[in-house]
């Protein structure tokens, strides 16, 4: 699997297995309700883009995600907004 498309799902957490799809080149996890990020994704080295907009980031990214020297595409504009903390409530 090259992409993974798991944009506007209300996600509050991404599972443990994620580390494991070493081949993602493309994730997309735009408008979710996520608030960190596993230090796994940092084992996605062959990722070149990821798209975090519009969830509810808190802190700082895991360092990990420095390692991912293919990353060409980073999005996290409006993540960390009070926006989506209403509607990310109303979905659980």
């Amino acid at each position: 699997m090259q992409e993974l498309q798991l944009s506007g799902n209300c996600l509050a957490e991404l599972p443990d297995g994620i580390s494991r799809l070493t081949g993602l080149r493309r994730l997309g996890l735009a408008g979710n309700c996520l608030r960190s990020l596993p230090p796994g994704l940092g084992s996605l080295r062959a990722l070149e883009g990821l798209w975090l907009h519009g969830n509810l980031l808190e802190g700082e990214l895991p360092a990990e995600l420095g390692g991912l020297a293919a990353l060409r595409a980073l999005s996290l504009a409006g993540s960390g907004g009070r926006g989506r903390a209403a509607q990310c409530r109303g979905s659980s």
